[in-house]
């Protein structure tokens, strides 16, 4: 009986011993879990920013490279389209070409129609020029391989007594 009775005091013993060690490895247990459910959340939410930043990477990428293809094209636009002080010149181009070709011009702005929304307006104008029907071909020619975007709406050609006088009404369009 008295090793009974040693053998449960011993048991006691080790079992205040050992059962707060099991309750802190179980609450270590248990801590280390919940921090790794978190971590592995946080690590979630890191990879799909770093998946974001890789899309949003190759996306700038290629927007930079069609900037560099877009460029030539860019000065090509604004070369059909010229600022407002460059129209002036263009009409000057167009009375020496009459002028060169031995034809009579008349030509007159009109109204200036301002887009808000792309950034190109138009000033409207009318041109009449008088002179041989060869000539007023050789003209239009010239006209349309101007740099410039130039739209004629409304076009005549009348033959006078002794020339053909060609009527047009039209649009130059400028940033």
């Amino acid at each position: 009986m008295l090793l009974q009775t040693e053998i449960k005091k011993d048991l006691k013993k080790q079992l205040f011993i050992n059962l707060p060690i099991c309750f802190v490895f179980l609450g270590l247990a248990w801590f280390l879990t919940w921090r790794l459910g978190i971590i592995s959340e946080d690590i979630l939410v890191l990879k799909s920013e770093i998946f974001k930043n890789q899309q949003l990477f190759e996306n700038f990428s290629t927007l930079k490279t069609q900037k560099k293809q877009v460029g030539p094209i860019q000065q090509k636009i604004a070369s059909i389209l010229p600022m407002k002080d460059a129209i002036l010149p263009l009409t000057i181009k167009l009375e020496q070409t009459a002028l060169s070709l031995g034809l009579k011009q008349s030509f007159v702005f009109g109204v200036e129609n301002k887009s808000s929304d792309s950034g190109v307006s138009d000033i409207s104008f009318s041109l009449i020029l008088n002179g041989k029907l060869d000539n007023l071909l050789r003209y239009l020619e010239q006209l349309e391989s101007l740099p410039q975007f130039v739209e004629m709406s409304s076009s005549e050609i009348i033959k006078s007594e002794k020339d053909y006088q060609f009527s047009s009404a039209g649009r130059i369009y400028k940033k």
